[in-house]
């Protein structure tokens, strides 16, 4: 019984070590960040917000140059008259020419090619020959023959009717007695100046293609586009990111209803958008009695004597604001910060929220605007940095520091 209990005891203790580990490194452990990491993540998680926020964008274009004719057939395709065919060695004709639809034996050297014919070249004359003459047996054209080998060779010459002549040179046949004209090569049909050609189909003709490597579009071959874009004509095109996924043209909308007008006030006037925005990217607007109470709040502060007071009551109403936005940012953000931990994560959320609700605060008057400049310079200037570009953004997935 204690051997079995020790057992137990041992599997338990291995167990929960292993489950422990499991828990423990669920998230990635980062060192301690720097104060420019924190700023970049910072400034990583504005732009996310300022591109959920963003109701129209413009997207990002660049030039490809001109395109050129499309000019290619596929490897195994020939080009003619501006349509790829089959290669006549691919249907079996080797050697043969392909000209449009149909592939025709090439002519001999020495013939003209005329299409379906291969015009002869000249023919030439064999000469009167040899015939009987007085004194030869009678009947006998034996010496004839004789006379025409002693010219010609032994076994160069031939009969034709009571006349010997010597024989054509090769690649040509007799024509009656006296001419010799070129044979025509096998499978041709001599009509007598020229030779009829065979022939074979191979098929219709398909429009060329642009070379490998090439992008088509409307009938010309361009260089293709980067990632993320798309071509049309010699401009490439940034694809809709999933922040504003509807397609308008030179632009992108969060809804199809956004399209029709291109007098968005954050388009014509992003940076009084900007600060109007900071509380809708995360609260949509609505708000509630604290951020009301802690907005006039700042706003009757900074009008105060008494700037050291002002400075505090603004910190507060900053924190206020910012407990408010926090909930939601977090929801926004924190699933993409699933490589930090939950201390960094949440530090970056809370940073993001309170820099927005500067941002909010600075828009309620001069006065206040001033005052958080002194507090914070760089928060003003990071969301104004996010805010006024009305340029379409990119998935972007956090920087990763401290692995």
């Amino acid at each position: 019984m204690k051997i079995i209990a020790k057992t137990i005891m041992v599997l338990c203790v291995s167990a929960f070590t292993l489950l422990s580990s499991a828990c423990c490194t669920q998230r990635s452990t980062v060192r301690t960040l720097t104060p420019e990491e924190k700023n970049e993540l910072l400034r990583w998680s504005l732009r996310e917000l300022g591109k959920a926020s963003q109701p129209y964008c413009w997207r990002h274009s660049y030039g490809r140059g001109a395109g050129v004719p499309v000019n290619a057939c596929p490897e195994d395709q020939e080009k003619d008259a501006g349509l790829c065919y089959r290669t006549c060695e691919d249907i079996g004709r080797p050697g043969w020419k392909g000209v449009g639809p149909v592939c025709w034996p090439r002519c001999p050297s020495g013939f003209r090619d005329d299409g379906a014919y291969c015009f002869k070249p000249d023919s030439y004359g064999r000469g009167v020959g040899f015939p009987w003459k007085i004194g030869d047996k009678a009947f006998d054209l034996g010496n004839a023959r004789k006379r025409c080998e002693r010219k010609h060779g032994e076994g160069q010459c031939e009969k034709s009717g009571a006349i010997y002549y010597p024989k054509c040179k090769e690649g040509y046949r007799a024509m009656g007695c006296c001419v010799c004209s070129p044979r025509c090569p096998s499978g041709m049909t001599d009509i007598g100046i020229s030779c009829q050609k065979q022939s074979k189909g191979r098929g219709v003709g398909k429009p060329m293609k642009c070379k490998k490597g090439q992008a088509y579009d409307a009938g010309l071959c361009y260089k293709p586009c980067k990632e993320n874009y798309h071509g049309v004509g010699p401009m490439c095109w940034q694809d809709c990111p999933s922040t504003q996924p509807v397609n308008c043209g030179a632009g992108c909308a969060t809804h199809a209803s956004q399209c029709a007008d291109k007098t968005i006030r954050q388009v014509l006037a992003p940076l009084e958008v900007a600060l109007n925005v900071a509380m809708a990217v995360t609260t949509g607007g609505s708000g509630n009695a604290a951020v009301n109470a802690a907005k006039a709040s700042a706003k009757t502060a900074a009008k105060s004597a008494s700037k050291a007071v002002a400075k505090e009551t603004i910190r507060k109403s900053t924190k206020t604001i910012a407990r408010e936005m926090l909930p939601d940012i977090r929801r926004k953000l924190t699933k993409k910060l699933h490589e930090y931990s939950d201390t960094i994560a949440d530090e970056v959320c809370e940073n993001a929220a309170e820099t927005l609700a500067e941002a909010a605060l600075a828009n309620e008057s001069p006065d206040t605007k001033d005052l958080l400049m002194t507090l914070d310079p760089t928060g003003i200037a990071n969301v104004a940095d996010v805010f006024t570009n009305p340029k379409c953004g990119f998935d972007e997935e956090p920087p990763i520091f401290g692995r």
